[in-house]
């Protein structure tokens, strides 16, 4: 049976965009990749397999041996203004290990970028919390590359890149773990250009039917605030999440699994120990994703 993907690409604001089912080959290779227009975030469901080119010779010395394309994701830009770029991968299973190769150029790629981390060979446990989970480029770090294991790693990301206008980047994401997706979102002051290929999706919105999925989410309460909020989420069936709080800048601040069971829910989110200022919380869940601002008083 052949396999789709579900892709979500969103935009910030109380709106969900559109979704796309896309086949399995489009996107897992790296002569096939999802080509965007924007930083607007993108939402991938699930990844069912490494294509039907091994692109394993792609991997670096960061990687080891071992090491072999498992579930994996493409994705490319054009530059339009130079800038630094920074993006947070969130997996949709938080003990899921994804890593990353960020490359300049499309015919004789160069590797710009390279996060190799994950379980120790001979860990009992899988999951590390400096090595698993969120991954990205992201100002706080120095370090440009992520050799494989874990336990000489300070953290999961890696420095910011400046992106030159004109070039051309790919992303290739690949889940050691399981076919769990993720969420890509992107920051940084570096700007994509509009091209004849790249895909609409990734830079058109409108208003979805949430009532034909069974799910409604409500905005937080109240707001302002001078401490917590409250969401109000609403579905038809039990659902694994999660909510994460955001300064208005895009740096990510806390991000938490949640379990909605069928029927009315309530997903409390702290402020209290955040200074005032305007606050995004997004609620992610089963391939949707919502985002509301939020004043803190």
């Amino acid at each position: 049976m052949k396999k789709n993907y579900l892709i979500w690409s969103f935009c910030f604001g109380l709106m969900f965009c559109n979704s796309r089912l896309v086949g399995q080959s489009e996107y897992s290779d790296f002569s096939k990749p999802l080509e965007i227009c924007s930083k607007n975030s993108v939402l991938v469901s699930s990844l069912p397999g490494a294509g039907s080119i091994d692109d394993s010779y792609l991997l670096d010395e960061n990687f080891s041996d071992q090491y072999t394309e498992t579930n994996s994701f493409f994705i490319k830009w054009k530059v339009k203004t130079s800038g630094f770029l920074e993006f947070v991968l969130v997996p949709n299973l938080s003990e899921d290990d994804l890593d990353f190769i960020l490359f300049n150029g499309n015919t004789h790629p160069s590797v710009v970028r390279s996060m190799a981390r994950g379980q120790d060979l001979g860990e009992l446990e899988p999951y590390q919390d400096n090595c698993n989970g969120l991954t990205g480029l992201k100002s706080s770090s120095m370090e440009t590359e992520g050799v494989t294991g874990c336990k000489s790693a300070p953290n999961n990301f890696l420095a910011p890149v400046f992106l030159e206008s004109g070039e051309e980047y790919v992303l290739m994401i690949n889940n050691f773990h399981s076919t769990g997706g993720f969420l890509l979102e992107f920051y940084g002051d570096v700007e994509f250009e509009k091209v004849e290929s790249c895909n609409e999706l990734a830079t058109t919105a409108s208003i979805g039917d949430l009532n034909s999925l069974g799910l409604t989410i409500e905005p937080p309460r109240p707001n302002p605030t001078t401490g917590n909020v409250i969401t109000k989420v609403t579905c038809d069936k039990s659902l694994e999440g999660r909510v994460s709080l955001y300064t208005q800048s895009g740096k990510l601040l806390s991000t938490n699994p949640i379990s909605l069971i069928s029927g009315e829910n309530h997903v409390p989110v702290s402020l209290e120990n955040c200074i005032t200022g305007i606050y995004i919380i997004k609620i992610q869940t089963e391939g949707l994703l919502q985002s509301f601002h939020v004043i803190k008083n």
